[in-house]
């Protein structure tokens, strides 16, 4: 073959790369587009159909599911995670806005043979696109919506009643699906970060005639 020859091929093989690559990354923007999906029907089914009832001295109407353990809640939440954040609300939206094109940008630039780091990065995506779009559709004139949350845990019968920022009087901060995406990537996010680089493998030369 020669080097003309050769280099016609590795440009067609560049080039090709250039269509794969995108198209490759297809099943994490799937992913994130799933947990999107399921949050805010899971947000709707909890707000808009399950039955609660607000009982004196709670603040938050709620159903019961497992007695003493787990209750569905519906409660608006005007910052993260726990709450934090709720004094700076449009600071917070503007921080998910660019937590999103930067995530976006992670999973393009990202080589699908790292397939763990792209499901992080996807689930992150997902829960951060599903608590913005609360942030944005229920938006007032002066401040933006809240976000939806509804799982709540009652974690004093086995003896967790206190826990800085997560935990209060036994109750584990209400939460939703979207945070359990984002919780689940970050994660694996910071697992990624203790193991070893991968190796970068290098491909078979093709030597001129």
């Amino acid at each position: 073959m020669t080097q003309e020859s050769s280099r016609g091929v590795h440009a067609n093989a560049d080039a090709s790369s250039r269509w794969i690559e995108p198209v490759g990354k297809l099943r994490y923007l799937a992913l994130a587009a799933l947990c999107i999906a399921i949050d805010l029907a899971s947000k709707w089914w909890a707000f808009e159909v399950v039955e609660m009832t607000q009982r004196r001295g709670d603040p938050w109407p709620r159903h019961e599911v497992i007695p003493g353990f787990f209750d569905l809640v519906r409660m608006e939440n005007p910052g993260a995670v726990g709450g934090l954040g709720g004094d700076f609300p449009w600071l917070l939206v503007s921080l998910r806005l660019a937590a999103v094109a930067a995530l976006i940008f992670g999973l393009l630039r990202v080589a699908r043979v790292r397939w763990f780091l792209l499901t992080a990065l996807a689930l992150v995506l997902g829960g951060a696109v599903g608590n913005l779009y609360d942030n944005l559709a229920f938006a007032e004139e002066s401040a933006p919506g809240k976000v939806r949350d509804f799982l709540s845990f009652d974690l004093s019968g086995i003896g967790i009643r206190e826990f800085p920022g997560l935990v209060h009087g036994g109750h584990f901060n209400a939460f939703n699906f979207a945070d359990a995406c984002i919780v689940c990537g970050a994660i694996s996010l910071v697992l990624l970060s203790f193991a070893p680089a991968p190796r970068a493998s290098a491909g078979p030369s093709t030597p001129g005639t």
